[in-house]
């Protein structure tokens, strides 16, 4: 039986889904950073969800690729957002002090930090 890649994407509609399924750290980043070029590029989809709810770990390189592509996103005029992100992975965005570039589907924002600037 084949055992599922860490990183796919597939996109049903205008709505891409981002899918991380156990550790994502450095060994996987080049499959991460390409998958996500290809969800950045996907012409069709205006909405980009990240579905950590299979996701046991993210390491700073992940999360790098996260950050860039939700900024990519932005920069292109879609909608990125994270959904199943457990309570330790949202203690761990909270500890890089990214939070408030993050809005996770169903929550107001993660960690409920301000951005820098923000009154």
């Amino acid at each position: 039986m084949a055992q599922e890649k860490p990183v796919t994407y597939r996109r049903t509609g205008t709505q891409g889904k981002l899918i991380l399924r156990g550790i994502v750290d450095i060994f996987e980043a080049e499959g991460l950073h390409k998958t996500a070029l290809r969800a950045l590029h996907d012409g069709s989809a205006t909405t980009l969800l990240a579905d950590l709810s299979a996701t046991e770990r993210l390491d700073i390189s992940a999360l790098q690729i996260l950050c860039a592509l939700k900024l990519a996103t932005e920069e292109v005029g879609k909608t990125m957002l994270l959904t199943g992100a457990s309570a330790e992975l949202e203690t761990f965005f909270a500890a890089a002090g990214i939070t408030y570039i993050w809005q996770a589907a169903g929550k107001e924002n993660l960690g409920r930090q301000n951005n820098p600037g923000e009154e």
